[in-house]
């Protein structure tokens, strides 16, 4: 029975004891700020970009080279690679937890060639040139105290981008023709809402996930596929995306 009453002892020092790190950290979080007002931080990032909706063409009909012919309706996800993404922004702290902030960022993805419709009965294949652009966005950030050196946030912006020309390419056996006008160059507004968290390595460096859900407005329509013989299949290019970017950043 001493026995049994000194184990019993034992196993609750031992469960105090593991318990008063938690409780110090708890605490401290509880009394722990991850930003100082009046002051800002300053990062580089990169990452990829992947599509989640939005289509680079509606489908259509038309008569090229007197043989009818039809394309099919091309999601971003189904034509384009996700994309390459840069980004540097800059942010000044509100309050110890939030702050506004301002990014800049270039964006690259690539088209494959591949069947899009018919012709003649035959198949059509075609390649989109590349999405290529860059933009600026200003927003809001608001971030949560943890026990963690992690700092998770929450942020939300409005931004545009200047996204290059488009140009499409098709290929059969009865009818070939590159460099067809798609999309103009055009400057589209955009919103984003994400989350991610900031890893402190020390006072002055530390690292930076961010994770958003991004649309960008519809491009601006040319008329060469008309031309060519197409009814009108470009009046759409508005575009979901999921950003992911990793970086670091410096405090000043």
């Amino acid at each position: 029975m001493p026995l049994s009453c000194d184990l019993r002892s034992l196993v609750r020092v031992i469960v105090i004891t593991a318990s008063l790190p938690l409780i110090a950290s708890t605490v401290s979080a509880q009394t722990y700020d991850p930003l100082v007002a009046g002051r800002g931080m300053a990062w580089g990032s990169l990452g990829f970009q992947g599509d989640l909706g939005g289509a680079v063409s509606s489908s259509g009909i038309g008569v090229v080279n007197g043989l009818r012919a039809e394309i099919n309706g091309n999601t971003w996800a189904e034509r384009y690679d996700a994309a390459l993404i840069f980004s540097f922004g800059g942010a000044y702290n509100l309050t110890p937890r939030s702050q506004v902030f301002g990014t800049m960022t270039w964006e690259q993805s690539e088209a494959d060639t591949t069947e899009i419709g018919l012709i003649g009965g035959l198949p059509l294949d075609g390649k989109f040139s590349d999405y290529q652009g860059w933009g600026i966005d200003v927003g809001y950030r608001y971030f949560f105290v943890t026990e963690y050196r992690a700092t998770p946030f929450v942020s939300g912006s409005l931004g545009f981008q200047r996204l290059q020309d488009i140009t499409l390419g098709l290929s059969s056996t009865p009818f070939t023709m590159s460099e067809i006008p798609f999309y103009d160059d055009s400057l589209v507004m955009g919103w984003r809402v994400g989350t991610g968290f900031l890893y402190d390595l020390n006072d002055r460096v530390g690292l930076q996930l961010t994770i958003d859900l991004k649309y960008a407005g519809v491009l601006s329509d040319q008329a060469g596929i008309g031309t060519v013989g197409f009814e009108r299949i470009n009046d759409v290019g508005n575009r979901w995306t999921l950003p992911v970017l990793v970086g670091a950043y410096f405090k000043f």
